[in-house]
C-alpha cells in the first residue's frame, strides 16, 4: 500500500512550492536549521492514522523502540514506482524490532518520524568554580537543570541541582552525561529561583546549546529573561513523516517484528 504523506512533510513541501527557501520549510521538520535529516526513525503502529495529522496509536512496552536509519546510505537510490506515477526509495537493509517481552502486541501500519523520544533527564552534576566575573555573589544559591534535544524537539527539565556559591565571581560548572541515542544536543537553564518555570537558557560559547556529549558548560551568569523559558512538555518525539498500513500481524513475546529490504517504500 502506497504511504500517506503526514500534515508535518506535507505543509513543508507546499511551502517550498510557494517560494519559501528549502533551507528554511524544512529546517524546523529536521532540527538540524540547515534543513538535513541525517537520521529518521522507523516506528509501528498498533492503529493506523486515519488522518495526516498523525493520530494513530504507536505500539509501547514489551521492548519496543523506533529503530534508526541512516537517511545517506539506508534508502536505495531513487527510481521510478511500478505504477509509473510516482517515484520512491527503499529500506536498503531489513528494519529488525527488538524481541518482544512483555506481552505480545499487534502490528497494523509502519510510520517514520524525524526524532526518538527521549525520558527527562537525570539532574545535573554541577558545581562551583573560581572565576572572574560579578554575576554570582558568596552565598547565593543557583539552581541548575538541563534538557535533551532532538531534531523534533525537548524533554522537559530535569531535577535542579542546587550550588551554593563560595566566593563572589565563582562560574558554575555543569558536567553534561553522555548522550543517550537519538539526543542532539542539551540545553542548560539557570535561575536563583527553585520553581522550574523560572528557570532560563544559558549560552555555551555563542550558542544556547552544548553540543559536546560528556562535556561541560561553564555558566558565568544568569541568561537574560528574554531568553526561552524552559519547555513545560515533552516534545521530543518529533514529527511523524510517513505512515502506511500494513496486513495485520500479532508479534507474540519472544518474536521480533522486521520489515524485509525494499519493503518500505516511500513514494512521492
Amino acid at each position: 500500500m502506497a504511504n500517506a504523506t503526514s500534515k508535518v512533510l506535507a505543509d513543508f513541501i507546499l511551502a517550498w512550492f510557494k517560494g519559501e527557501a528549502a533551507s528554511t520549510a524544512f529546517a524546523n521538520a529536521s532540527g538540524t536549521g540547515d534543513g538535513t535529516l541525517p537520521t529518521s526513525w522507523v516506528g509501528l503502529f498498533s492503529t493506523t492514522p486515519t488522518a495526516n495529522t498523525g493520530s494513530g496509536t504507536e505500539v509501547s512496552g514489551s521492548s519496543y523502540a523506533r529503530q534508526a536509519v541512516t537517511n545517506s546510505s539506508g534508502w536505495s537510490a531513487i527510481a521510478q514506482n511500478a505504477d509509473t506515477i510516482h517515484d520512491e526509495i527503499t529500506n536498503s537493509a531489513a528494519i529488525t524490532f527488538p524481541a518482544v517481552t512483555t506481552s505480545a502486541y499487534t502490528v497494523a501500519g509502519v510510520g517514520i518520524w524525524d526524532s526518538l523520544a527521549q525520558s527527562t533527564p537525570a539532574a545535573p552534576s554541577a558545581t562551583g568554580n573560581t572565576g572572574s566575573g560579578s554575576a554570582f555573589t558568596s552565598g547565593q544559591t543557583v539552581n541548575v537543570a538541563v534538557t535533551y534535544l532532538t531534531p523534533g524537539g525537548e524533554t522537559v527539565p530535569s531535577a535542579n541541582t542546587l550550588v551554593t556559591i563560595g566566593t563572589t565571581g565563582d562560574n558554575v560548572v555543569v558536567t553534561l552525561p553522555s548522550f543517550p541515542t537519538g539526543c542532539t544536543g542539551m540545553n542548560v537553564y539557570v535561575s536563583t529561583s527553585t520553581g522550574s518555570s523560572t528557570l532560563y537558557k544559558t549560552n555555551s560559547g555563542s550558542a544556547a546549546t552544548s553540543t559536546t556529549s560528556a562535556g561541560t558548560v561553564t555558566v558565568t551568569g544568569f541568561a537574560p529573561n528574554t531568553n526561552s523559558a524552559v519547555p513545560g512538555s515533552n516534545t521530543s518525539a518529533g514529527n511523524l513523516l510517513m505512515y502506511q498500513a500494513v496486513t495485520s500481524q500479532a508479534v507474540s513475546v519472544g518474536n521480533q517484528y522486521s520489515i524485509a529490504a525494499g519493503q518500505l517504500a516511500i513514494e512521492v
